[in-house]
């Protein structure tokens, strides 16, 4: 597996970890049956959506859980404003993606966990230095 994919599966479950946990301020419980989750993006690109598919799939089957995914497509110039109405309201997703410019505000609402130790086997030269700068 490339180096950039395992570090992109890295970073969507910390991501879908993160916002479950801080969205239901709940602790993890067992339940019986696939996990279901909610994950927004604001692609429509049946590709796009079949790769990101793709990227849970492979690490369900690397963990041994089972994840029912549910894709919800915001356009993109609603996306920012509609999903932080999500957040706030009952229907919040448990992953997202985020625009780099938005990525401070997300994070001072506690709506992303940092994950810096998570990345540590990573190289960070294959990251883009300003998505990491913010």
């Amino acid at each position: 597996m490339k180096k950039s994919k395992k570090m992109f599966l890295g970073i969507l479950l910390g991501l879908m970890v993160s916002t479950t946990i801080f969205a239901s301020g709940e602790k993890e419980t067992k339940s019986e049956g696939p996990l279901e989750m909610k994950i927004t993006t604001w692609t429509s690109n049946k590709d796009q959506i079949a790769l990101l598919n793709s990227f849970v799939d492979e690490f369900a089957k690397l963990k041994g859980v089972d994840i029912d995914m549910d894709f919800e497509t915001i356009p993109f110039a609603e996306y920012t404003t509609k999903l932080a109405l999500e957040l706030q309201g009952s229907e919040a997703p448990d992953a997202f993606w985020v625009l780099e410019t938005t990525a401070p505000t997300f994070l001072a609402s506690n709506r992303l966990a940092n994950l810096t130790d998570a990345l540590q086997e990573y190289n960070f030269d294959d990251l883009s230095r300003g998505a990491m700068q913010l």
